[in-house]
């Protein structure tokens, strides 16, 4: 753990220590909020990733056709 973090914690630790039952309780229910987002994101992360490694790919054959392509609209555009 960072030492920046570190205090950051123990600043944090000594504002809870302060709150009533209820702050604390209204704390946990924000904290749960945003760990149900970071979970969510983290979740939507890994299936892009996934998608994105298990997703078709282009053939040599079919690179080779899109280079053509393009070596074809490009002398197009020289006329």
């Amino acid at each position: 753990m960072g030492t920046l973090f570190g205090e950051k914690i123990e600043k944090f630790r000594g504002l809870l220590e302060q709150l009533s039952s209820e702050e604390l309780l209204e704390v946990k229910k924000l904290l749960d909020e945003y760990a149900d987002k970071s979970e969510s994101l983290s979740s939507k992360q890994e299936s892009l990733r996934n998608l994105l490694l298990k997703g078709p790919t282009l053939t040599t054959d079919e690179l080779e056709k899109i280079q053509e392509a393009r070596k074809k609209i490009d002398q197009w555009r020289m006329q």
